[in-house]
């Protein structure tokens, strides 16, 4: 009878070992994504379009790409953030038209060129030059501006950018007025008093010159996508101008200016003025504003307190 219960329990132990222990072990060994780092050649794509055809390529169609970002949750186009764009690369092996990773999980880091802008802000002397019409003022530049439109309006803001020889915005600065064609001018107009409308205005304008500069970068990209990941400088910074003919400035600030494709430019698939955004902010309460406003505000998380 011992004998039997040995067997039993011998056999138990067996059966313990297999629907216990086993499927445990099993559990304790969960499959886990494992990252590698591999080092590979990395090779460019794409480039600049050159300076002489910019002209043509430049058109205010990427005012409905940027109003597709700044209002539609769009994301920003491949390689790019809203802070830089870092020249397209791609690992050596692949062919051409292969730029991205088909299936899986990659990330893809190498050196590459970037290219940014920054503001330098002033702020201007305003003088009262007549009803509701100042002048705002710095050493290169003096403009006048009638800051509302209605008579009736009790705020306002504008960007008003340089003509550049043919600019079309309904506001822009001038050769006359300004020294430096680099220069725009910013302005926020409010009421003091919104039940009097004699009463001064609340003005703050600043005079703003962009500059542009390239540097070498170590860039992390989505291999799926080229959203960028990580980007941090690794090398000199280098700016340029318009002479140095990488980009043409002052065909991209006249059509910013103008929130407009500028004379002689075919927008091609595109009206020539940029999108109207009025909609977007209407109970900010403006008067008109020129058409860079909306994408100001709609990249900021800023508020708009009621007088």
């Amino acid at each position: 009878m011992c004998r039997h219960w040995n067997v039993f329990w011998a056999g138990l132990a067996l059966c313990l070992v297999f629907w216990v222990t086993t499927p445990l072990s099993s559990s304790l060994l969960t499959t886990q994504p494992v990252a590698r780092d591999i080092e590979t050649s990395f090779k460019t794509f794409k480039r600049l379009t050159p300076f002489d055809d910019q002209k043509v390529a430049m058109s205010a169609s990427f005012f409905y790409t940027s109003y597709g970002v700044t209002w539609l949750g769009e994301k920003v186009h491949s390689f790019m953030t809203k802070e830089l764009i870092a020249i397209p690369f791609k690992p050596a092996s692949y062919r051409e038209g292969q730029d991205h990773l088909k299936r899986g999980n990659e990330s893809w880091t190498s050196q590459t060129k970037v290219y940014q802008t920054e503001l330098a802000c002033t702020p201007a002397k305003i003088e009262s030059s007549g009803e509701y019409t100042y002048q705002f003022s710095t050493d290169k530049c003096t403009s006048p501006v009638y800051p509302f439109v209605n008579s009736n309006a009790t705020r306002n803001m504008m960007y008003i950018g340089f003509a550049n020889g043919d600019g079309i915005g309904q506001w822009y600065l001038t050769k006359n007025d300004c020294k430096d064609p680099d220069l725009f001018l910013a302005i926020w107009a409010k009421l003091r008093n919104t039940y009097n409308a004699s009463d001064e205005l609340d003005l703050n304008a600043l005079y703003c010159k962009p500059s542009y500069h390239y540097q070498t970068y170590e860039v992390m990209v989505d291999g799926t996508d080229g959203s960028i990941l990580k980007a941090d400088p690794v090398g000199e910074r280098t700016n340029f101008t318009q002479e140095d003919k990488i980009i043409d400035i002052i065909m991209f600030e006249g059509n910013v200016g103008a929130a407009a494709t500028v004379s002689g430019v075919n927008a091609k698939y595109f009206p020539p003025e940029a999108p109207n955004t009025m909609v977007r902010f209407e109970d900010w309460g403006l008067d008109y504003p020129t058409g860079q406003i909306s994408y100001v505000i709609g990249l900021n998380s800023m508020t708009l307190k009621t007088p």
